[in-house]
């Protein structure tokens, strides 16, 4: 087996893979994500949806992990709304909302991952190195084809 150390990772990935907006209201979720992706990005936590959109009007983000539920509002809609200004950036929903519905609501507003809480911290880490996996391929294809 090959142990990885940060440097290995951020060699392979580049410098810091991520800036991750976590929009979420509680610590220990917000500790649990930072643990989970501490060596291949940077994690700044809002928590509540206008704070959020304050962070994304004043830096770039490449992926957001967003709860349902929030202080302020709903996670779907403020999902709708990023999608529709900023449609680069893929969207994971991190949530103890386990309804079907709400699942099928969030994909279509244009979520790209759907997490249940409770959540283990090496299946967040894969699903985002994953979307990474799936963005480096579409690049060399990109490379590949000459656009």
């Amino acid at each position: 087996m090959i142990k990885l150390g940060v440097t290995s990772l951020k060699t392979i990935y580049g410098a810091y893979l991520k800036n991750i907006l976590l929009v979420e209201d509680t610590k220990e979720i917000y500790q649990m994500v930072l643990q989970s992706v501490s060596d291949i990005g940077e994690v700044t936590w809002a928590k509540c949806i206008n704070e959020a959109a304050t962070l994304i009007n004043k830096k770039e983000f490449n992926l957001l992990i967003l709860d349902v539920e929030l202080p302020d509002g709903n996670g779907i809609e403020f999902c709708s709304s990023i999608q529709s200004t900023h449609p680069h950036v893929p969207i994971f929903f991190l949530t103890s909302h386990t309804n079907l519905n709400e699942k099928s609501e969030a994909f279509t507003a244009g979520a790209d991952s759907y997490i249940t809480k409770p959540f283990t911290p090496p299946e967040l880490r894969a699903r985002i190195l994953a979307i990474d996996d799936a963005s480096a391929n579409l690049t060399l294809l990109g490379k590949f084809l000459g656009k």
